[in-house]
């Protein structure tokens, strides 16, 4: 008994990756196709040639993520479960290298708090907002176009940091370009995660010839995940596709940044989920930083404004349950976001030794990685996905400098909130896959009549339309490629499930 105490000691944090592993596992092994899945799976039964012939046909005039889309469609040419699998290991992996990335701000490294960080980590990807999860994580599609950006580039910058070792230097060239050359943010995330850590590492009256020469790899590697980034953003079809968007948006400009920060605002200030990372980056800025000050006034104002914006987000959510939005929530979000900055300041101020520290690069990631998107037509929920990865990896920063009584007990707790916010996901999906099989089988059931395009089939809404994206009853297009698929050429009639 003691040998196998002793063994889950020693591998608590491996066991804890697997326990992670396995409760997004559950969630995926309920995920089915939706949305652009059925555009994308017209791919599956192509030859080689007229597959590679589509595929360059794609990224030339309809989106430039040539790379995301190879994945995709090669994707869809398997089984579902391999997705599944993958997913979850994607998952698991932000996790992992999120947590991978807070010890390296450390030169010592304390393993002792590598699981409390992991578990930090879980917590926030486990409490993204359904709304983000919905368009973003738990179909195969927006997992390649958001998931997996997200994990190459924490992986990227895992590599980033080890590449003194030139086999290490190799993989981030391989890394660096696959992680730049996704989608447009993650493009931009890359480049600049590079470039600020080539500039974290000049100091005051260093030579400049000595200075390019002593970091002549991240020059290199500056280099290498610009090409990535133009190879999207400078794409055929980029530039087709925006203007397309704008038309069908016919919005001027100032309408459409107007819109965007609304959108981003409701579902940063307006999530119940959401709300679990304003809890812990305060909790974490008080335990971190309350020790620091010398300044009364200013330990104060630091209680004071995590105080009141933890009771303004309450107050918030209270109103939205019971009414509209209106001016007063909006000035309660004011308060949100300047007790947010206030914060934020006293933390770089007490936990930075240098302008450019991993704290600082992840808050300039995550400003980025919306600023960027303020002026897209196409603004939606999965592009806040970048936003909150980094928030979660700047929480999971802050968490590992602080020092309190309890740490196992607190672990433990939020470790059982997260696999209680993923129980709930499970039972979304997994009405949603009932759903799903119940659709199936009456297509099967009924070859007779959906070969016929003067008859009309019923099927089955999904029970719950936040546990799914883009579904063909709400979206004529999708409804197209959905009928393609299981070649029904009759009418469909949508209809509740009692």
């Amino acid at each position: 008994m003691k040998q196998i105490l002793k063994y889950i000691k020693e591998n608590s944090f491996y066991i804890i990756l697997f326990i992670i592993f396995i409760s997004f596992l559950l969630i995926n092994i309920k995920v089915v196709y939706f949305g652009d899945d059925y555009v994308y799976l017209t791919f599956r039964n192509l030859n080689i040639t007229d597959y590679f012939s589509k595929l360059w046909g794609h990224y030339l005039h309809t989106n430039g993520r040539f790379i995301v889309h190879l994945l995709v469609t090669l994707f869809l040419k398997m089984p579902i479960i391999v997705f599944q699998i993958v997913n979850s290991l994607l998952l698991t992996g932000i996790c992992y290298f999120g947590t991978t990335i807070v010890l390296s701000t450390d030169n010592y490294q304390n393993k002792n708090k590598r699981s409390f960080v992991l578990i930090i980590m879980f917590l926030l990807i486990a409490s993204l907002g359904i709304s983000i999860m919905r368009e973003s994580v738990f179909w195969l599609t927006g997992s390649f176009n958001y998931v997996y950006p997200c994990f190459m580039l924490l992986a990227y910058w895992t590599v980033l940091l080890k590449i003194d070792n030139k086999k290490y230097f190799v993989l981030a060239i391989i890394l660096g370009f696959l992680s730049s050359s996704t989608v447009e943010q993650n493009a931009l995330m890359t480049f600049g995660l590079t470039l600020l850590t080539f500039l974290s590492k000049y100091r005051r009256k260093t030579n400049i010839k000595q200075f390019l020469k002593d970091n002549y790899k991240l020059l290199i590697l500056c280099f290498v995940t610009l090409i990535g980034a133009l190879t999207v953003i400078l794409s055929p079809s980029q530039f087709f596709r925006m203007q397309v968007a704008t038309n069908e948006a016919n919005k001027p400009i100032i309408d459409i940044i107007k819109y965007n920060l609304l959108y981003f605002t409701r579902v940063f200030a307006m999530s119940k989920r959401i709300m679990i990372y304003g809890f812990i980056f305060n909790l974490f800025s008080i335990l971190a930083i309350n020790k620091k000050f010398d300044n009364k006034k200013m330990l104060c104002s630091l209680y004071i404004s995590s105080i009141v914006n933890i009771i303004l987000s309450f107050i918030n959510l209270i109103m939205l349950s019971i009414q509209e939005v209106n001016i007063y929530n909006y000035l309660i979000i004011l308060g949100i976001y300047l007790t947010y900055t206030w914060i934020m300041i006293l933390d770089l101020i007490k936990l930075n030794k240098n302008i450019f520290s991993p704290l600082i690069i992840s808050l300039i990631l995550m400003i980025g990685s919306q600023f960027m998107m303020i002026i897209s037509p196409i603004y939606g929920s999965r592009n806040i996905i970048f936003f909150f990865v980094m928030y979660a990896v700047i929480c999971a920063m802050i968490g590992y400098k602080t020092d309190f009584k309890f740490r196992k007990i607190f672990t433990l707790v939020i470790f059982i909130i997260a696999l209680g916010l993923n129980l709930i996901t499970f039972k979304g999906y997994s009405e949603t896959k009932f759903i799903d099989e119940k659709n199936k089988n009456i297509i099967k059931d009924n070859q007779d009549i959906i070969m016929q395009e003067d008859s009309t089939i019923t099927l089955y809404r999904f029970l719950n339309d936040d546990y799914c994206w883009s579904t063909p009853y709400m979206s004529a297009g999708h409804e197209v490629y959905y009928k393609n698929y299981y070649g029904i050429k009759s009418k469909i009639k949508w209809v509740h499930y009692r």
